[in-house]
C-alpha cells in the first residue's frame, strides 16, 4: 500500500509539473504507470513532447513526439520513439537484446499495415541494437515544483 501511495504521489507532482505553460513553444509530459507483472513491481516510462507551430517549424506544424520504455515478458527492455512530423509517423525501436532487434524488425511490416488501416502514413521504422541517444530535454530543467531547502 505504502509503494501504491508513493507512485500515485510521484504520478500527481509530474503531472503538476508537465502543467501547459502558455508562453513555451514546447510542451513535454511524462507519466510513469507502476505496475505488477508476474508478482513484481515494473514501470511503463511514457514522454509526450508537443512542439507548436512558429518560427522554428516549416509552415507552422505540430510536431509530436512520444517515447515509450518498458520491458515486456520475455523480452529485454524495449526503448520505441514515434514521431508525427510531415504528416508521417516515424518509429524507431532500440533494445540492448539482439534477439528483441530481430524480433521486432520482423513485426515491421505488420506495425506499418496497422497504420495504414488506422489511416495514417507510415514513414521510417527501424529497430536498432542500444539505447536512444539521450537528449537535453526540458523534463530536466533547473526550475523544481519542490524546494527541499528549509
Amino acid at each position: 500500500m505504502q509503494q501504491a501511495e508513493g507512485s500515485l504521489a510521484k504520478l500527481t507532482l509530474d503531472q503538476l509539473h508537465s502543467l501547459p505553460k502558455d508562453d513555451a513553444p514546447r510542451q513535454v509530459w511524462v507519466l510513469e504507470l507502476p505496475f505488477l507483472q508476474n508478482g513484481k513491481p515494473d514501470l511503463l516510462e511514457l514522454v509526450v513532447e508537443h512542439e507548436r507551430g512558429g518560427s522554428g517549424n516549416p509552415a507552422g506544424q505540430n510536431n509530436w513526439v512520444v517515447s515509450i520504455t518498458i520491458t515486456p515478458p520475455e523480452l529485454a527492455t524495449i526503448h520505441c520513439k514515434l514521431s508525427c512530423y510531415d504528416g508521417s509517423v516515424n518509429t524507431r525501436f532500440w533494445s540492448e537484446s539482439a534477439e528483441t532487434v530481430e524480433k521486432i524488425n520482423a513485426r515491421l511490416d505488420y506495425l506499418r499495415r496497422q497504420f495504414e488501416e488506422k489511416g495514417l502514413k507510415p514513414g521510417f521504422m527501424d529497430a536498432q541494437h542500444g539505447k536512444p541517444a539521450q537528449e537535453h530535454s526540458p523534463i530536466a530543467s533547473p526550475q523544481s515544483l519542490l524546494s527541499e531547502k528549509v
